[in-house]
């Protein structure tokens, strides 16, 4: 039998602790966005936390504006918002490292197979993406919303893919073998970040996760390319600080500090500078 339902509102519920079941739970058929839905429904409402989820999304969208292929049923499209307010410590351009650790964590705990993390906030199997987040964070004059939006290839086969997308991408399914319910997928990422939400209200940093966050992290030690705004930066993943800076050293020595960027390629690297070296 297929371990594969649809998303019902009632069977996430029925996965979550007492505490999260009154969580506002919004499924769709199909949506345009479900980044865009979650922004909507979180300005107008009073509760610190909600999702939206949909079978199928038409306009859905990816970092740097690219767009995000998960036919019908096959994926897990998740928007997470959280509210918070304009007096709440929170170091919002921590979130998408954080959002990466729950996301490894429960694909990880799922699967029983160990994922990695490519900075920052891929998640890949054997070089090939099965998870990409994207976060975005809006203001109003009561409040500011971040809104973080899951795509996960779950019970999705390799023939659904487009051909230029086979040696990129892979699913749990095709990493396991074996189908996974969609429902328990999502209760268990709304209970990670439900618990991060709190942890980061009582002072949490990524640098409090940052040893268990790098001991995962696919990016160190490769060659890569990183586009940083308008620019590409070439060279070697040295490291990741505490704040989840990415640092690389160029093919002339220099260190650059890439703040928020994204890996456009990469290679397997084995000339990596020593620690206690490291450029200036």
């Amino acid at each position: 039998m297929s371990e594969n339902p649809k998303l019902f509102a009632s069977r996430i519920q029925a996965e979550l602790d007492e505490e999260l079941r009154a969580l506002p739970l919004y499924v769709f058929d199909e949506v345009e966005s479900t980044n865009d839905l979650a922004y909507q429904f979180i300005a107008q409402s009073s509760q610190p936390i909600l999702a939206v989820l949909a079978e199928t999304q038409t306009s859905g969208r990816g970092r740097r504006g690219r767009t995000w292929t998960s036919p019908k049923g096959t994926g897990l499209l998740l928007s997470v918002a959280l509210s918070f307010t304009h007096s709440d410590a929170v170091h919002y351009e921590e979130w998408p490292l954080l959002a990466a650790y729950v996301a490894h964590k429960v694909i990880s705990d799922l699967t029983g197979v160990r994922a990695q993390i490519k900075w920052p906030n891929d998640i890949l199997f054997a070089e090939r993406k099965t998870c990409g987040i994207l976060t975005e964070l809006s203001s109003t004059r009561d409040k500011r919303n971040l809104i973080v939006g899951f795509g996960i290839n779950v019970n999705l086969k390799s023939t659904d893919l487009p051909p230029e997308l086979r040696t990129k991408a892979t699913s749990l399914l095709e990493v396991t073998g074996r189908e996974y319910d969609r429902n328990q997928l999502t209760a268990a990422i709304l209970t990670q970040m439900h618990l991060l939400r709190k942890q980061v209200l009582n002072g949490m940093r990524f640098s409090d996760l940052h040893e268990t966050w790098v001991a995962q992290c696919h990016t160190i030690g490769k060659h890569i390319r990183v586009a940083q705004g308008r620019d590409i930066i070439e060279g070697t993943a040295h490291s990741i600080d505490p704040l989840g800076v990415l640092l690389v050293v160029d093919d002339q020595g220099k260190l650059h500090r890439i703040v928020s960027g994204e890996i456009l390629e990469s290679h397997p690297f084995t000339h990596l500078p020593k620690e206690g070296v490291l450029p200036l």
